[in-house]
């Protein structure tokens, strides 16, 4: 089944935009969501199959807001425990990047294996 994770609008320890009934804080917000998914993106790798970042419209007192989500499928795929589209927006999840400048890669290669899979083969093998 198709669903999804709530990410945010912004890296951890940033200000963002705020909804604000008194000015147009809409292209503001649209471009810090813009900029916060080529973020992620940059950081975690493209989207595997069946995982999608999207930026997502929620309505609010004061008008509407967005946020950066990942869709994915949580089914289970043969002998995997997750699907690859779940890990991806788990990976996400519990590792959000604190600033702007926190785009260093999350996987180790481009076969998106996460580097807490390789530190926990390590582990296994000292």
């Amino acid at each position: 089944m198709r669903d999804f994770i709530n990410i945010g609008c912004s890296p951890l320890e940033e200000e963002c935009v705020q909804v604000n009934s008194k000015v147009d804080y809409m292209p503001a917000m649209r471009l810090e969501l813009v900029r916060f998914k080529e973020l992620l993106l940059k950081k975690f790798g493209k989207e595997p199959v069946g995982a999608e970042l999207r930026i997502k419209w929620y309505p609010h007192d004061f008008g509407r807001y967005g946020e950066v989500v990942c869709y994915y499928d949580d089914e289970n795929h043969e002998d995997e425990t997750e699907s690859k589209s779940m890990k991806y927006a788990l990976d996400i999840e519990g590792n959000m990047p604190e600033t702007w400048n926190d785009d260093s890669p999350f996987y180790t290669d481009e076969s998106t294996t996460p580097l807490r899979d390789a530190i926990e083969a390590n582990a296994k093998e000292a």
